[in-house]
């Protein structure tokens, strides 16, 4: 019996350590990087808003954030994945809003704090340009 555990340890072990390097490995985009991939997403869907989520560092990680903003009114859940897509290499969130609809910005930015996340800026397309709002709830958090 301890020798089929310790197999089991040992492989458990070694998926570990195959994994850790890609973890270490991961980066923020800078804010010039992400710019430009907010600019170009808007352009393609005018309709949406962006959030910049702090940390965001892989889609199956970022699913708390799918969930929390999916319940809010103003996304069209209707649109493949909830109306929430992810992109975690430039660390953003594009929410399909409904017809008509406007985003509540203090909602998104609870919803990706509650998710786990940062909520740093929200993105959004009018008359031909990106229009940038800040959604820092807390600019100054106590640790515990």
């Amino acid at each position: 019996m301890s020798r089929i555990l310790l197999i089991l340890l040992s492989m458990f072990t070694m998926s570990f350590v195959a994994i850790s390097p890609a973890w270490s490995k991961f980066t923020e985009a800078t804010q010039d990087v992400r710019d430009v991939e907010v600019k170009s997403k808007l352009k393609a869907q005018p309709k949406a808003v962006l959030v910049y989520a702090k940390g965001l560092c892989c889609p199956s990680c970022a699913i708390g954030v799918r969930k929390m903003l999916s319940r809010l009114a103003f996304v069209d859940t209707t649109k493949d994945n909830s109306g929430i897509d992810l992109d975690a290499k430039h660390q953003l969130v594009t929410i399909t809003l409904k017809a008509g609809a406007k985003a509540d910005l203090k909602a998104l930015a609870t919803a990706v704090d509650e998710a786990g996340y940062e909520p740093v800026h929200a993105y959004a397309w009018q008359d031909n340009k990106v229009v940038t709002s800040s959604l820092a709830q807390n600019p100054f958090r106590v640790v515990p």
